[in-house]
């Protein structure tokens, strides 16, 4: 089980029981936020991540993070907690560093090339979510294209609050990519923060 965290805080204590959590990401997650971090922060940026994660007792250096091997999951919610006390980003930049990730990405980009229409993308998408963890599940609960709404639950991974809004960024675009739509919106509208038995996504689109 993860760990309820307000947005601003990050210290040792929390960072030890978001690294805790059982399940593992690829490599490539940490890459393209160090990627992030560059063009919004420069390569300062990177180095003061480092040295914050080194504080924490969880040093990691981002060039030497091989992209398809698997790290602890729990470096992502530090890493996006990290971002708001070092450079004051709010949700929506996380969002906006989640969503970059979906272009930088070579899974996603593989799986893109392949997979044109959104049903089989729609199909593909729990075999997405086992090429970047080794926990939890994502499924498509609802697609309705004459409605243009999508509703997507992610069970069995629980990290922190700010990896729900990084999946709004994910999912959001992923989607305008799929459907070649630039009007698309992402809100988390259940979450096991709040009481709730998964987390759901409602994806709705122009």
């Amino acid at each position: 089980m993860g760990i309820k965290t307000e947005k601003e805080i990050i210290n040792q204590e929390i960072a030890k029981r978001l690294m805790a959590v059982k399940a593992q990401t690829r490599g490539i997650n940490m890459k393209n936020g160090a990627t992030f971090i560059v063009k919004e922060e420069g390569p300062e940026g990177v180095k003061k991540m480092e040295k914050a994660l080194k504080e924490l007792g969880f040093p990691l250096k981002f060039d030497k993070v091989r992209s398809m091997d698997f790290y602890p999951a729990g470096y992502l919610s530090v890493f996006f907690l990290l971002t708001k006390k070092l450079f004051g980003w709010d949700d929506q930049k996380i969002r906006e560093l989640c969503g970059f990730a979906v272009s930088a990405s070579l899974v996603v980009r593989i799986y893109m090339k392949f997979f044109h229409s959104v049903e089989k993308m729609i199909k593909k998408a729990p075999e997405i979510w086992r090429e970047y963890f080794t926990a939890g599940e994502l499924e498509f609960l609802e697609h309705n294209f004459k409605e243009k709404y999508s509703l997507v639950e992610v069970r069995n991974f629980d990290l922190d609050k700010s990896f729900c809004v990084c999946m709004e960024g994910f999912l959001e675009n992923i989607t305008k990519l799929t459907i070649n739509s630039k009007e698309v919106h992402c809100r988390e509208i259940a979450c096991t923060f709040d009481h709730y038995s998964s987390h759901k996504f409602l994806i709705k689109w122009q």
